[in-house]
This record gives C-alpha cells, structure tokens and sequence, in this order.
C-alpha cells in the first residue's frame, strides 16, 4: 500500500494516514469487481433498473454514514477510519442486492476457481486489452496527480484535481455508464444476428443522446462551477484557504471542457468488443496517455497545475477521435448527419438555458448570499431547475427529436 501512494502522490504531507486508510478501504476492490459482475449478468438478461441502483445505494450508504459522523462528531482520526468503514460497508450492499436477482436469472454464483475452463482463458485474453482500453482517464489522473505532488504545489492542488474530478463524475456515471450499458446489451445482440445496419444505428442513436445531454451539462458545469463547488466543499477546514474554492471551481471547469469525449468512448469501446477488434480501444488509450504526458510535461512549467487538468481533457479528446476513425474505417459510417442536426440544435438552446443558469444564481446569491447551507443550496438548484426546463422547452421549440424522446419516455413512466 505504502508503495502505491508512494506511486501516485509521493509529494503529499498525510502520507501515512493515507497509507492507513489504503489498507482500510483494500477490501472494496474486490467488492466492486463483485458488483460489477453481477451488473453485467444482469444486463446481459435486460434487467437494467437494478444494476443502476446499486451504485445509488453504495452512495447513499456513503454519505449516509458521513453525515452522522458529521453529527456526532468526535476524534477527527477516528471519523474518517468510520468513514472508511462505511464505505466498505456500502460496496457489500450494491453486491449483495443483486445476488437473489442473479440466482433468479438461473445464474449460479460458486467460489470455484476453474482455470482450465475455456471461458475462463477467453475472459484472459480479452482482459488485458480492455482494461488498458478502459483505463486511459484513470491512469492519466494518476499520472496528473503524481506530477502534481512533484512539482512542489502542495497538497492544495492534488486535492483540488480529486475534487474537481469527483464532482464531474457524476454526469459520467449517470449519463455515460447509462448509455454505454444499453448500448453495449444492444450492439453485442445486433453483432449476434450480423444487422450491422442496425448496429450503426444504435451507436449512432446513443451518441446523438450523449450529445444532448452532455453538451448543456458541460455548459451548466462551468456556469454554475463555483456555486456547486461551494455547496459540496464549502465549510469547515477547507474554507481556511481562500483559493480553494475557486481554484476548485477552475478545475471542475478544464474538467467538463472533455465531458462529451469521455462519456463517448465509454459508448465507443463497447462496439469494438462486440465486434471482436478489442486492439483499438488499447491503442486509443495509448494515444490518450502518450497526449496527456506529452501536453503535461511541455506546458506544466509555465501555467502550473491547471494544466494537467486540461490535460486530461486534451486525453479524452485525442481517445475519443482514435475511436471515431476506426469505427468508420472498420465498422462503418455513423449517422452524421444526424449527430451535426442535434449538435446544431443543442448548440442554439444552450444560450438562454446558459443565461438563465447564470443569471438566476446571481440574482439569488445577491437577494439570500452564501452564508449558510440553505442559500447556498437555493442558490445552485434553482438555477439548474430553471436551466433544465429552459433547455427542454427550447428543445422542444426547436424539434429536437432526443428532447421529445426523452420527455415522452417520462410521461410513459407516469
């Protein structure tokens, strides 16, 4: 453990706590890979609505437990090791809330270590190549983070980047995990009955979605940056340093420039796997990390640690092109046409939403100020409810076909 911190953060003054909690919190690997497996046999049966939850319910174990430690109070020490422990405590959960789902499907779950099976050796194979396919915007974080801490900037700017990222994930997960499960259900059953028309149609279908939920959360990100920031982190000893707030805010900023391009190529990849070309996705990574490195190496000296959040923006862009050319080299054409009407339309309906975003948090935070929680609370959700009815009423205004799919998907499940 010493030695993996030691990898990604050499430079960080709360080495061995880190250390500690390392050890803690080992455990919730394998409970995530757990979840995970249980996730994708669901899927594969079409039952989506409890391998999402899961996740929701590891997070709401999470925060639940924070905020009674919040409560409650005590050695500050002894509250994160409980922490930890929560956290752990809420990997069990999202695994063992699928196990009877599992069973149900007809799908035994054995401790039984079998290596001579020939799924078992497939599932190597295919392993290594995916995993670095997959991995590009972690390892790059990794990379962002251990240059960081060696460039002298101090602990501010590693936590700041974590911050920024944990917050931008968000979207990740909810809207790119999302359309990459279906997606990659959906074009592993196309590739399975060879309607490769079909198949083009999907990835076409699913990132004209992305667009259209992407794009205005990146807008909405970066408008609303410093309210959110401040709503999540903007009390106790993080207020003790006054740029920790904006320099947050600037981060979660370079961060959601590239929110498209890493929703994407978690679409993308799942297209390759399915059609047996499991080598791009690798040497699309490749071509991510060797960008990020070379962008963070060449410019970290002169506009700081900033940068290497741009970085990785930079990365997801360089990955998610690598993955278009080979998908029309090799795959097909995908429905640009499409794709360049809704980025058009998207484009036109993110102007009011984005004054509306800007100019409701403004007016409220000048009429109730930041103060104290609430304010602040009022101050970021009344701009984004607002920008979201905005945003769908010009979408509809404009015919936006994904706008109108979405809302009628809503009223069919009233």
């Amino acid at each position: 453990e010493r030695g993996v911190v030691d990898g990604i953060a050499d430079g960080i003054a709360k080495r061995d706590l880190t250390v500690a909690l390392t050890r803690c919190m080992i455990g919730f690997l394998l409970l995530a890979a757990w979840a995970a497996l249980c996730r994708g046999i669901l899927n594969t049966y079409r039952r989506f609505f409890l391998p999402a939850l899961s996740p929701a319910l590891f997070n709401l174990v999470a925060v639940g437990v924070g905020v009674v430690l919040w409560v409650r109070g005590g050695d500050p020490k002894e509250t994160i090791f409980a922490w930890a422990l929560g956290v752990l405590a809420g990997g069990a959960l999202q695994f063992l809330i699928q196990v009877p789902a599992v069973r149900r499907c007809g799908v035994p779950l054995r401790w039984r270590l079998d290596l001579a099976h020939e799924g078992f050796r497939r599932i190597l194979r295919l392993m290594s190549p995916a995993l670095a396919g997959l991995a590009a915007v972690q390892l790059n974080i990794i990379v962002n983070s251990r240059l960081a801490s060696d460039a002298a900037f101090g602990d501010g700017a590693v936590t700041r980047m974590t911050l920024a990222y944990r917050l931008v994930y968000l979207p990740i997960g909810v809207i790119g995990v999302a359309l990459a499960t279906v997606t990659a259900v959906r074009v592993s059953r196309d590739v399975a009955r060879d309607d490769l028309e079909r198949f083009r149609d999907g990835v076409s279908t699913s990132l004209r979605f992305l667009v259209f939920f992407t794009v205005p959360s990146t807008v909405g990100l970066i408008v609303l940056s410093l309210p959110i920031v401040r709503l999540v982190f903007g009390h106790g000893h993080y207020l003790d340093d006054p740029t920790a707030l904006p320099e947050t805010a600037w981060a979660l900023t370079l961060y959601s420039t590239a929110l498209f391009f890493f929703c994407a190529v978690k679409v993308l990849v799942p297209a390759f796997y399915a059609t047996d070309r499991i080598r791009v996705p690798l040497f699309a990574s490749l071509t991510a990390i060797v960008a990020n490195l070379t962008w963070a190496l060449s410019t970290i000296r002169w506009f700081g640690w900033p940068t290497l959040v741009f970085g990785t923006a930079v990365a997801g862009l360089f990955n998610f092109a690598v993955l278009a050319w080979a998908f029309h080299r090799w795959i097909g054409r995908l429905d640009y046409r499409a794709l360049l009407m809704t980025t058009g339309k998207v484009s036109i309906s993110l102007v009011p939403m984005g004054w509306v975003a800007f100019a409701a948090n403004r007016g409220l935070e000048s009429w109730i100020g930041t103060g104290s929680l609430l304010p602040k609370l009022i101050g970021t959700a009344v701009p984004i409810l607002a920008a979201v009815v905005v945003y769908f009423a010009m979408g509809r205004l404009l015919g936006l076909r994904e706008a109108v799919d979405a809302m009628s998907l809503r009223r069919r499940r009233r």
